[in-house]
């Protein structure tokens, strides 16, 4: 709205607007914010205007200045959605360990309820811990502006023709109402390689629109058979209904202990669905393990089932269970009465061995684990190594990355599982030690100062009693220094080039024989005083002589 202010003085005129206008846009804020609420409360240029009356505020902008402002909010949802999708793919991969094959989870909603919607909407779903959306679609089996335009053919053919020419239509699926749901997801799945170079290879869904079915009949990609997921919300709600079935068929039967199956002390309803409750805790706290949901899922029926004289305790967690922890501590504990009876339990024992098989819990089992046949979540191989370690190593010839991702516990420099050898640097396979004695005698034996077992272990055939390997005391010296030489690279990153010695133990000479570095000959120096007493002795013979 423009507001002109007259000065009553001087007669200048002021034009002042009620509202800011939009950064790098000719729009008000105003008007944009009356769009942006219209569009998230419903509201059409009509509605809008009622709701304006009602409120005593002056009326919007005309209906055709509004549907452009729609437009303009529009392109920005677009671009802040794509954004927003580009970003919740990079999330989930990195969450996958860097892999791109993901598990998504997929919905359809109509415009209106049932199956004879024109219009719906799809959206994938990651299965991340915070989980965002990847990907929606519409599907139109009419288009409004169409229909609309259709009384302008015969009246105006001339503005029809334009109407043609700019409209964009929006009519892009034919068929059963029924059938959108799956189309919809399916294209999103197809163009996934080339929108986000991402597949995805596990579907979650609500079990309603046969989706799974679908994909596999029409399968988005060529070497991939998609896996199935069920929903855990729907999944654990069997729990309940199943129990409430049992409930229907039985209330009037007299179960073993003369009473019937549901009334006060026995299955009730809260009891039932305490039971739902606790299979979907079960559920979501071994989402990605199959052992220990089937041993969770099991142990609710075990916690009513156990008595003192036949307890049920081993798959419970010491956390919540007070009989483990009163066995751990030694002490003595007995059953409380137990809540439902046993001829109670007997009747809904036979679903936990439907809902709670092997086979069963694994169309719940979700997220890339170390059992999947995949190469996910930042293994050094398929299925071991990295996140797998220490349950999973790689065995020889599996690529590696550290040497705990191996079995052998040595990775080497190409980065593949090697067994041990008398030159990996690690002290296994019976050496004596590292490298040397043991399997590796007599081609590598140990020099003096390492460690032995038996005298064959050394170089020098002595192994004494503090397990060493000892020399005659004329060589220990040389022997020594040697080692000391040897090791200075390893140890210091650091050469000895010369060496100055007393000229006792002729020290030089092995090293030069045995030389410590392949590239340099070790200089000998003699030390200064050593050198003073033989210029001495020479003096001291020369004047002997005289």
């Amino acid at each position: 709205m423009q507001l002109e202010f007259i000065c009553s003085n001087c007669g200048c005129i002021t034009h002042l607007y009620s509202s800011s206008q939009v950064q790098d846009s000719r729009r008000r804020e105003i008007n944009v914010r009356l769009g942006i609420g219209g569009a998230l409360c419903g509201l059409a240029h009509h509605g809008i205007m009622k709701l304006l009356g009602a409120l005593n505020l002056p009326p919007p902008t005309q209906e055709h200045k509004y549907s452009e402002t729609q437009e303009f909010i529009l392109n920005y949802i677009e671009k802040g959605q794509e954004q927003s999708m580009i970003a919740a793919v990079k999330e989930a991969v990195v969450e996958a360990g860097g892999a791109r094959e993901l598990t998504v989870s997929g919905d359809g909603a109509w415009l209106t309820r049932g199956h004879s919607s024109v219009h719906e909407i799809s959206a994938l779903c990651s299965t991340t811990k915070r989980p965002k959306v990847l990907d929606t679609i519409w599907s139109y089996k009419k288009c409004a502006k169409c229909q609309g335009a259709e009384s302008l053919r015969h009246v105006n053919p001339a503005l029809f023709k334009t109407f043609q020419e700019n409209h964009e239509c929006q009519l892009n699926y034919i068929g059963s109402s029924r059938g959108m749901e799956k189309e919809m997801i399916h294209e999103m799945f197809c163009r996934s390689l080339s929108k986000y170079n991402t597949t995805y290879i596990s579907y979650i869904g609500d079990g309603d629109a046969k989706i799974h079915k679908y994909l596999m009949d029409n399968p988005p990609y060529s070497d991939i058979n998609i896996k199935k997921l069920e929903d855990t919300n729907h999944f654990e709600k069997r729990m309940l209904n199943r129990i409430m079935k049992v409930k229907r068929e039985n209330k009037n039967m007299i179960l073993s202990d003369g009473k019937r199956f549901s009334s006060k002390g026995r299955m009730t309803d809260t009891q039932a669905i305490k039971f739902k409750i606790y299979f979907a805790k079960a559920i979501r706290e071994s989402k990605t393990d199959l052992n220990k949901l089937y041993q969770k899922s099991w142990a609710i029926f075990k916690h009513h089932y156990s008595t003192d004289g036949e307890p049920m305790h081993d798959w419970y967690d010491p956390q919540w269970c007070k009989y483990r922890r009163a066995t751990s501590a030694g002490q003595q504990i007995k059953h409380s009465k137990a809540p439902i009876p046993q001829p109670c339990l007997d009747m809904i024992k036979p679903l936990f061995e439907e809902l709670c098989s092997h086979t069963s819990l694994a169309r719940v089992i979700d997220g890339p684990s170390c059992t999947d046949g995949i190469l996910n979540q930042g293994e050094a191989d398929v299925d071991c190594g990295g996140p797998c370690t220490p349950i999973r190593t790689c065995e020889i010839g599996q690529h590696c990355n550290v040497s705990t991702d191996c079995t052998s516990g040595i990775c080497n420099s190409s980065n593949q599982c090697d067994g041990p050898s008398c030159s990996d640097g690690i002290l296994n396979q019976g050496e004596a030690d590292v490298d040397c004695g043991g399997p590796c005698a007599p081609g590598k034996t140990c020099e003096i100062g390492q460690h032995c077992n038996i005298s064959t272990d050394c170089t020098s055939g002595t192994c004494n009693s503090s397990n060493q390997c000892d020399g005659s005391s004329g060589g220990m010296e040389k022997e020594m220094v040697h080692k000391m030489f040897c090791r200075s690279l390893a140890k210091y990153n650091t050469t000895y080039v010369s060496y100055v010695g007393d000229g006792d133990a002729k020290v030089h000479k092995y090293l030069i024989d045995n030389p410590p570095y392949p590239d340099i000959d070790i200089k000998k120096t003699r030390r200064y005083k050593s050198l003073c007493k033989k210029n001495v002795k020479s003096h001291n013979e020369n004047q002997t002589r005289k």
